[in-house]
């Protein structure tokens, strides 16, 4: 697959041929090219792996040799000098280790009652503790399990904010796991012990794996959602002024909304298979769900079906942890299908540009501005 990434990848670090080497001079050529090559040391963890270890000095020296050789190959040698400034610079101390498209380190902010934080990322299985030494959660195989005060304040509360390009597992006290999204925030207490119920307050999407608890019903507090579980699985989607998605996998789950107008004040049932959602514009609707597609996220695949534009862009900002504008109306209200595993941002708005009339760049600052292309 010869895409500039993969080239430049291989070219780094020495595993390049001859017919690839062209390939990428004729890349390099391309407008636009050195643009996109300057933004993937910052967005791609590629070239970070290749460089992983390498001392500038030495990687420069291993380029000019290699190029010796090539002298038709003098202005490679120009783009490779920059990237590995680039990369130096913007990344001195920042450690990858996977590959194409996947965030090399997720992570995770936990916010506590006195205004303190500590960032977390599951590269490492470490203990966390409050204020007061006590231990409050482990990180041990990706998962973030948090320990139960039983004595603790009910005030003491944990806010925990998953940041933009970041997936993170978490389980409470009851063993209920939940795999929160990128741009995703939970709240809840120290304790579900002397409380007539379980729970939580949420933002953004997750999928829920909640235990059973017929005596302590477990209760989700999502924007204009109020949901309540006793034990199933389901994916929620609730983001602030976006349409918010409840699809459940297995169980049951009851469904109040916070507008009385909406539901005409009565709780909605869900059953396994179903979908319900609610519209920005007070609509709301319940149908079959494709489960496979509402939890492959969960995967690392981004998977849009017949989504408007402005909606893929507010995915997109939080998958790649990038800002995108676009403010065209007609654009923003085009729908698109399609199923992006392990793609760069660039690969994936090339994939909309194809079949649409924009085109887009990358300012100094790292947005993204997508213009309308002028009419062929």
């Amino acid at each position: 697959m010869n895409n500039p990434e993969n080239l430049l990848i291989k070219y780094l670090s020495g595993n390049i041929t001859d017919e690839e080497l062209i390939h990428l001079e004729k890349d390099i050529e391309l407008p636009r090219q050195e643009e996109i090559f300057r933004h993937l040391l910052k967005r791609e963890q590629e070239l970070l792996y290749a460089y992983n270890d390498i001392s500038p000095s030495q990687a420069l020296k291993q380029i000019e040799k290699k190029l010796q050789d090539r002298k038709s190959y003098k202005r490679l040698y120009r783009y490779a000098a920059l990237i590995i400034f680039f990369t130096v610079i913007g990344y001195i101390s920042t450690k990858y280790y996977e590959l194409y498209g996947q965030k090399a380190v997720n992570e995770i902010v936990i916010e506590f009652n006195d205004g303190s934080s500590k960032t977390i990322n599951d590269k490492n299985d470490i203990r966390v503790y409050n204020d007061k030494k006590q231990l409050i959660a482990e990180l041990n195989d990706g998962i973030l399990s948090f320990v139960e005060h039983k004595q603790a304040n009910v005030n003491d509360n944990y806010k925990l904010k998953v940041k933009n390009g970041s997936t993170f597992k978490v389980r409470l006290y009851d063993e209920s796991l939940i795999h929160i999204n990128s741009g995703s925030n939970l709240a809840f207490s120290s304790t579900f012990s002397n409380k007539p119920q379980r729970e939580v307050f949420f933002n953004g999407e997750a999928y829920f794996d909640v235990m059973s608890d017929d005596k302590l019903p477990f209760i989700i507090n999502a924007n204009s959602l109020e949901v309540t579980v006793l034990g199933t699985k389901f994916n929620l989607v609730s983001f602030k002024n976006e349409d918010e998605v409840l699809t459940l996998e297995e169980g049951l789950v009851s469904v109040d909304n916070s507008q009385d107008d909406i539901m005409d004040g009565e709780s909605i049932l869900v059953k396994p298979g179903n979908e319900l959602s609610i519209k920005k514009s007070n609509v709301f609707e319940i149908k079959k769900a494709d489960i496979e597609n509402a939890i492959l996220w969960r995967k690392g695949v981004l998977v849009f079906q017949n989504e408007r534009f402005e909606s893929i862009i507010k995915k997109l900002e939080r998958s790649y942890d990038i800002k995108i504008i676009s403010d065209t109306q007609e654009l923003n209200d085009s729908r698109y299908t399609g199923k992006f595993r392990n793609k760069s941002i660039f690969e994936v708005l090339d994939t909309f540009k194809a079949s649409s009339n924009f085109d887009y760049h990358v300012s100094s600052d790292e947005t993204i501005q997508i213009t309308v292309s002028a009419a062929k």
